[in-house]
């Protein structure tokens, strides 16, 4: 990340964390180069509330847009797990009724067997 400067609308005395990153606002302003700050200053509940970059129109856009297109892809990740999901489900289910109309069809098989053998026992024992 580049250099980025910060403004509080709210607070102008902010500080953000237990300020062990040096994160203050002094006069509504915050200005630092360092991506580690940015990231904390960027995912604070702050953020888009009361404090916003200083920057241009267009890195303003920057941001908004890379933040939509992580929001969508995260969406599209979690739609798709959910979707996977589903679908092994579905899978279980017909594998499993699968399985069981085959053993009814062997139980029905046997029942004829055993039916044969019963009047062949009785034809046999008359």
């Amino acid at each position: 990340m580049s250099y980025r400067a910060y403004v509080c609308n709210f607070f102008k005395e902010l500080q953000i964390g237990n300020n062990a990153r040096g994160i203050k606002f002094q006069n509504g302003f915050f200005e630092t180069d360092d991506p580690e700050i940015q990231q904390v200053i960027e995912t604070s509940q702050g953020f888009g509330v009361h404090i916003h970059l200083k920057d241009s129109l267009e890195e303003m856009e920057r941001i908004g847009k890379e933040r939509q297109e992580a929001a969508a892809g995260e969406k599209a990740k979690r739609k798709k797990e959910v979707l996977d999901e589903i679908a092994a489900d579905d899978k279980a289910e017909s594998d499993k009724k699968a399985k069981l109309e085959a053993e009814a069809k062997k139980a029905s098989e046997k029942r004829k067997t055993i039916g044969k053998l019963a009047a062949a026992d009785k034809v046999l024992h008359r």
